[in-house]
């Protein structure tokens, strides 16, 4: 049976992720000026939930936290905060499916240094940003996806596989 800190945080995750994606949906469909304040409420509750729920592994943390890295690269370096929010399911997508895998391999062979794990998210994220522009991709518009994936990998890095938290918990 699931205790009640779990029901708790596995509900808010989800009622952020589904407010998240209606929020993608209505902007894509309507451009409704509501559309950013639920993306932002969507965000902060799925946020919350994962911080909250302790049955999650830093790895599982870090793979619900690090793609919102570009969403809010794309929300404060944009006129209008609202693409931060249409980026989250792109950014979801592709970090479950190339950044799953991939991390899997990874950990399998060794690699999870930060430069490592930085240098491969930048690559993924070439790849993601060549996938979404095709066929119409050009070098500078990858180079932004390029900086999107390193941040997210840091970010993934720094929840997930940073010595320091445990060493510092440790001491007391």
């Amino acid at each position: 049976m699931l205790t009640r800190p779990f029901r708790v945080s596995a509900l808010l995750l989800c009622s952020g992720l589904a407010l998240l994606a209606a929020s993608a949906i209505a902007a894509a469909l309507h451009g409704w000026a509501i559309v950013p304040a639920m993306g932002i409420l969507g965000l902060l509750l799925a946020t919350i939930g994962v911080l909250e729920s302790g049955s999650l592994s830093r790895v599982q943390r870090a793979f619900a936290l690090s793609p919102l890295v570009p969403c809010c690269i794309v929300a404060a370096l944009s006129d209008t905060p609202l693409w931060g929010v249409v980026v989250a399911p792109f950014a979801y997508m592709f970090s479950f499916v190339l950044g799953g895998p991939t991390y899997l391999v990874m950990r399998r062979w060794g690699l999870l240094h930060i430069w490592q794990v930085v240098g491969v998210s930048a690559l993924l994220g070439a790849a993601s940003g060549a996938a979404l522009l095709a066929p119409n991709a050009q070098a500078s518009d990858l180079k932004v996806f390029v900086g999107y994936g390193a941040a997210t990998g840091l970010v993934f890095w720094a929840i997930a596989l940073c010595p320091w938290p445990r060493s510092l918990a440790r001491r007391g």
